[in-house]
């Protein structure tokens, strides 16, 4: 139809525009007329950008030497961990919300926000190992501090329509930043436990790489 023919030549730009498009075309959004839930996916997808917008500034800004680095990103993980932080008030949310093993998503059903969200804590998740070191410190103290929103995320990627994904190469084979971050320019199955977790030039770049014809 002439929808579709539109579609074709349509480019979408910014984070959540492109998310809440997707979501009204793949059914992954409010029904019409819901005005309630729509103001919930507006807002879950903002706050969700609030916690990406840091870490974007964490990865591509300051010292890329790994001390300081790992400095920031402390830093990092306390600022979004503290009572006012964007983990704080999803904890909160699940936690009116109870979030259950057969509907692990922010409202009753799956929506857009889900998958920014799951997205963002894989990241923030992977920092917590690389920070925490071999006995994974701050991953036990996360787990305990915000147990909704851990039983959320454990629950999300175990669901048979996304379990495939979390445990293919397209997840832990490709990294969150490019080449110019100072963390997480490299794949998440790279990570070494003090040591840089970031591209460093003249390193074989094999991931993303078109297969030759």
């Amino acid at each position: 139809g002439e929808g579709d023919k539109r579609c074709q030549d349509l480019i979408v730009s910014q984070s959540n525009a492109c998310l809440s498009y997707l979501g009204r075309r793949l059914g992954l959004w409010p029904r019409e007329g819901d005005y309630i839930d729509l103001a919930y996916c507006e807002t879950f997808l903002a706050e969700v950008m609030d916690l990406r917008n840091q870490m974007v500034a964490f990865a591509y800004r300051g010292d890329k030497s790994f001390e300081k680095t790992k400095e920031d990103g402390l830093a990092l993980l306390r600022n979004v961990q503290n009572k006012n932080g964007s983990l704080q008030k999803f904890e909160l949310w699940f936690e009116r919300k109870d979030v259950r093993a057969t509907a692990p998503f922010l409202l009753d059903y799956c929506t857009a926000p889900d998958f920014h969200l799951i997205e963002i804590l894989s990241q923030y998740l992977v920092l917590l190992d690389w920070c925490g070191g071999q006995f994974g410190l701050l991953k036990t103290e996360f787990e305990q501090n915000f147990p909704k929103v851990n039983k959320y995320f454990v629950s999300f990627t175990q669901l048979p329509e996304m379990e495939a994904y979390f445990k293919s190469d397209l997840h832990a084979g490709t990294p969150f930043n490019n080449k110019g971050a100072r963390w997480g320019s490299i794949p998440a199955r790279d990570l070494k436990h003090g040591e840089s977790f970031a591209f460093s030039k003249g390193q074989d770049y094999d991931w993303g790489k078109e297969e030759e014809q």
